[in-house]
């Protein structure tokens, strides 16, 4: 992270892409292969997830990705048996962060972003108390004065 202009503290892209490494790239491959096993809809939700951070509640990620119940529910079933997520008390989380990392590289810079606004707007509306990821959120789309 470093400071903007105006004194916020924003994500160096060069810095990220550096950091982003720490998971050794046979590792990140591995997983990878794993969430492709799960199929285009799981895959879909554990990214969805990635979006949302490290650890998520069932009806905000459900709200988040818009499928059917009984869909959302199959799948996010399937994640949980090959252990790409893990069951919480209120929802679900990531078992390690190598993994939420390897759930973002299957979107795209321009789908990131919409998904940010997406998280923001949700947030906002679902849970107004989470003022920080709220903000990120709308940093990390690109909008940072929301």
């Amino acid at each position: 992270m470093i400071r903007d202009g105006q004194g916020r503290f924003v994500a160096d892209e060069d810095q990220l892409q550096a950091s982003v490494p720490s998971v050794p790239f046979g590792v990140a491959e591995v997983i990878r292969r794993r969430i492709r096993l799960v199929g285009p809809e799981a895959c879909s939700i554990l990214s969805a997830a990635a979006v949302l951070g490290s650890e998520v509640r069932y009806d905000i990620l459900e709200e988040f990705v818009g499928v059917p119940e009984e869909q959302f529910i199959a799948n996010v079933e399937r994640l949980i048996e090959v252990r790409l997520l893990q069951e919480t008390e209120r929802g679900l989380r990531f078992p390690h962060e190598a993994t939420r990392l390897a759930g973002l590289t299957f979107l795209s810079a321009a789908r990131l972003r919409k998904l940010h606004v997406r998280a923001a707007v949700l947030l906002e509306r679902a849970s107004p108390a989470r003022s920080e990821d709220i903000a990120w959120h709308w940093d990390q789309a690109g909008e940072a004065s929301k």
